[in-house]
């Protein structure tokens, strides 16, 4: 998801486009964007945008784009492609146009939209965002060390370490580790230990 925000410009037949990307988590804070561009870019002819966002109960993200009175499919379709060929979420891009008096016909606005979006995704800084599930582990002295080394493998996050008659471990790892470090941590002590989810 973005870190930032990123901006890229394009001129095509004296026409100016200015892509922009930032973080949104919501509908509301996509609408609160495209205003806040309309108003940054005073004077510009269309504010062009799209968007995707990922939310937790939702089963498939939210998208949306518009045209903003370009002709249908020109422009908001086209963002919408280049944000959905990326791997991010959590995403608007704005393209501003600025008419330069030269019609530059479908195929060229799709190419201008493409490209200024692509130019502001491509500088967009971002951070992977991994699912990760909690886990405790309960796991004798004798095997803590080797059992620490499965947990590293897998890129567990150790929280805790209690030590009593056995060492009881929590923490967090990816959620798309969890059954092979399972299966590990069974091999390893013949069944005795499991992770706890």
């Amino acid at each position: 998801m973005p870190a930032g925000e990123s901006s890229h410009w394009t001129e095509i037949k004296r026409s100016k486009f200015i892509g922009q990307a930032r973080l949104v988590n919501d509908r509301a804070s996509v609408q609160a964007v495209v205003r806040a561009r309309r108003a940054e870019h005073d004077g510009c002819n269309h504010v062009v945008h799209a968007f995707r966002i990922h939310l937790p109960a939702a089963a498939s993200p939210v998208i949306g784009w518009n045209d903003d009175g370009e002709p249908g499919g020109t422009a908001g379709r086209p963002v919408m492609d280049v944000i959905s060929g990326s791997k991010v979420f959590n995403v608007v891009v704005t393209v501003a146009r600025f008419f330069g008096g030269i019609k530059l016909g479908a195929g060229g606005l799709v190419h201008a939209y493409s490209e200024c979006a692509q130019g502001a995704l491509s500088a967009l800084p971002i951070v992977a965002v991994i699912d990760e599930s909690p886990f405790s582990l309960e796991i004798s002295y004798d095997l803590y060390e080797r059992a620490r080394q499965v947990l590293a493998g897998h890129a567990a996050r150790i929280e805790t370490e209690t030590f009593g008659s056995a060492v009881h471990i929590t923490g967090a790892m990816p959620v798309h580790r969890l059954d092979s470090c399972d299966q590990q941590l069974r091999d390893l002590t013949r069944g005795r230990a499991a992770l706890k989810r």
